[in-house]
Parts: C-alpha cells; structure tokens; sequence
C-alpha cells in the first residue's frame, strides 16, 4: 500500500495535478476516503458524499444521462411521430435540467454582486472572526431591491421547473 501511495503522490507532483492544496499527512485520508465513495459509485450507484448535494448530483446525472440517451438512442416510442421528435423532446429535457444547474449555482454569486453593486460588506474570514456575529451586524440589502431579486428568481425557476416536468411525460420511454 505504501508503494501505491508513493507512486500516486510522484504521478501528481510530476504532472502538476497535486491542485488539492492538502498536505501529505492528510493524503492518506484524502485517498482513502477517494477510493471509498468511487467504490460506493460503483457498488450502489451513489455514494455518501453524493447526498450532501443531492440535488446537484441527481441534476447532473439526469442531464448528463439524458444528453447521452438523445445523441446515441436508435429508437423511439411508439407515442411519437419521429426519431426526430423523441431526440428534440430528450434535448429540451436535458437541457431543462442543465439551465436548472447552472441557473442554481449562479444564484448565490449574482446575489454577492449585487450586494457589491450597494456597497454592502462581505464575509471576510481574515478580518471577521465569527461569522454568525458577521451576519447579525451585517447590512441588509433594501427591502425593495431584495424583493424584486427573489421575484426574478422564482419567476426563472419557475419557468425552470416547468420545462423540467416534462420528464414526467417521457418517463416510461427512456430506453434504448
């Protein structure tokens, strides 16, 4: 085992891809607990760190999945006029599920920039020590701002969500 561990340590430091910023004293645990989830992924489909974000992770695996089914499927349901038709319905899916990521994962930084743009401090761990105490003292947006922000949001992944309903309707025929 420690043979492995050396060689796997010299392959990272000679390519350059050590970019996990971990000490060598914690590389042992950063591999095992490696080889553990990508073990768990491989046994039962998921693994324990998946649930910590299960939504992102569900989201990616459904549009990634569906992305593959639409570029590689050869055939279709019956309920659908053309091979054509079943490919664009799978598309406009997978990339419901798509704008649903990216959509999420943008949300919290146009929100930062926001606060940017009136001024408002943010969370700093070198010059704030406790971050609840941060968040008690810390200045709010204006109400009005932050409403209609909120209402932009939901109105988004409102229309989101709806698009992502139609694999309710395409269900039974994911196959190949």
């Amino acid at each position: 085992m420690k043979k492995i561990r050396f060689k796997i340590r010299e392959f990272l430091n000679k390519h350059e891809m050590y970019y996990l910023n971990i000490k060598y004293s914690d590389f042992d645990y950063w591999l095992r607990r490696t080889f553990k989830y990508f073990w768990q992924r491989g046994y039962r489909g998921w693994a324990e760190n998946d649930t910590w974000g299960l939504d992102s992770y569900l989201t990616k695996v459904i549009y990634e999945s569906i992305d593959y089914l639409a570029s590689y499927t050869n055939g279709y349901p019956g309920i659908y006029k053309s091979f054509e038709e079943w490919q664009n319905k799978l598309k406009e899916v997978s990339q419901a599920f798509k704008d649903y990521e990216e959509y999420s994962n943008k949300s919290i930084e146009r929100l930062k920039l926001l606060e940017k743009e009136y001024n408002i401090e943010q969370y700093d761990p070198k010059i704030h020590k406790d971050f609840i105490s941060f968040l008690n003292k810390k200045e709010k947006l204006p109400s009005d701002v932050y409403q209609k922000y909120y209402i932009e949001e939901d109105r988004i992944f409102k229309d989101i969500k709806d698009r992502m309903k139609t694999l309710i309707d395409i269900y039974e025929g994911l196959w190949d």
